[in-house]
């Protein structure tokens, strides 16, 4: 190398599990940093930057457990835009009615109880 050449180190990608897919051709494309699954994290499908496991919530099926595709602050906003969309509002509304005609005399009774610890708590004073 002489004096004016500067060193040029070409990136070091790992080797997909099933060669060039799709999904490393957008990561090359996208420039996400891209690591395997087996360096106990990944690539959120969303966000697309590698987080450990610990940032997915695990999924048990019957043939095992494995990892969410998208990491837990994507799922919590997907999940939070579906319920305040007009069908999400309504399947809450549905399953909120069925749960209170289900369970109506365990909620007055706890909710009995709140009221009633809330008063000891909290007296009101007297004018």
């Amino acid at each position: 190398m002489s004096d004016g050449e500067e060193a040029h180190e070409e990136p070091i990608w790992p080797q997909w599990p099933h060669g060039n897919t799709a999904k490393h051709r957008q990561a090359v494309r996208k420039g996400w940093e891209y690591r395997r699954a087996s360096d106990d994290g990944k690539v959120c499908k969303d966000c697309g930057d590698w987080k450990p496991a610990s940032e997915y919530y695990p999924v048990r099926t019957k043939s095992g457990t494995y990892l969410m595709s998208r990491c837990k602050s994507c799922a919590k906003a997907r999940n939070r835009a579906y319920w305040h969309t007009e069908t999400g509002a309504q399947i809450l509304k549905r399953q909120n009615t069925r749960h209170y005609a289900e369970h109506r005399e365990e909620i007055k009774a706890r909710m009995a109880r709140t009221r009633a610890r809330n008063k000891r708590e909290h007296p009101r004073e007297q004018s």
